[in-house]
């Protein structure tokens, strides 16, 4: 019967379960959340200041510090889910620009390199094919890559090439 009335209340405050207060947290209670292994360093969670009774607002806070890292522009976020996905996405993209300009950085170093992806890119153009490569994608930037034995790399071939199109415009 517990049980029962236990799962008729988590389905009617499945919100509030997701909700991860730092209070807890600091307290050392055990925080159950399916995105815990993903997101160890921030929690979405209900803001007090942001919310009305009927519209709650939430950020994402550091779980650590309980430092607010995202407030959508003092607005809050209306779902928990809002939240964690427009975080994610900030930080991805925050990687992505700082893995591109390590990508630049270390090809304006390497002269060498840019040449032999200028040549290669120039023979598949004039002739379509490159020792059996009949496009210049990140497969044959890898291979080059791997071919000058840099494979040690803080960046994507992906990211390289990017930047060296960007380049060429």
């Amino acid at each position: 019967m517990y049980v029962d009335k236990y799962k008729e209340w988590e389905k009617d405050h499945k919100d509030e379960l997701s909700i991860i207060s730092p209070v807890n947290y600091f307290k050392g209670d055990p925080i159950q959340d399916s995105l815990d292994a993903k997101l160890e360093k921030y929690a979405a969670v209900k803001s007090e200041t942001l919310s009305e009774e009927k519209s709650p607002r939430y950020v994402i806070i550091d779980r650590w510090t309980g430092e607010v890292l995202d407030d959508n522009d003092s607005l809050g976020y209306t779902t928990i889910e809002k939240a964690y996905n427009r975080y994610e996405y900030l930080l991805n993209s925050a990687e992505e620009n700082y893995r591109r300009r390590r990508a630049l950085s270390w090809l304006l170093n390497h002269a060498d390199f840019d040449k032999k992806m200028l040549d290669v890119y120039l023979e598949i153009k004039n002739t379509g094919i490159w020792h059996g490569y009949r496009n210049f994608n990140k497969t044959l930037v890898e291979f080059l890559l791997s071919e000058y034995g840099y494979m040690d790399v803080d960046f994507q071939a992906q990211d390289l090439i990017k930047v060296w199109n960007k380049s060429l415009e």
